[in-house]
């Protein structure tokens, strides 16, 4: 009995130790937030994309990945219910269950 109370004693004092030993006694250096290089952001709306503007928009224009394509539904209107949506990073689609 007092040996296994002894090996148990031991084993708790080496855990204790590696414990503390392994802590970082480095100081992290704090994040620095970035400096944003403009005070006032100034109005889109006479961009073309942005306003009314009959100009062609700024910018690389959107495409679907191949083999995805928009599709017309008007006998199913989107459904907000949270238990059909599944979402993947900053994207979501709607689950027909």
């Amino acid at each position: 009995m007092k040996k296994t109370i002894l090996y148990g004693n031991m084993v708790l004092l080496l855990l204790v130790v590696a414990a503390f030993t392994s802590c970082s006694k480095k100081k992290e250096l704090p994040i620095e937030e970035e400096e944003l290089n403009f005070t006032n952001i100034g109005s889109v709306s006479n961009l073309p994309g942005f306003g009314k503007s009959d100009d062609m928009p700024e910018g690389i224009p959107f495409e679907l990945p191949k083999g995805l394509r928009f599709v017309s539904r008007p006998d199913h209107p989107f459904d907000p219910d949270l238990s059909k949506l599944h979402g993947n990073m900053n994207t979501f689609y709607v689950g027909n269950a």
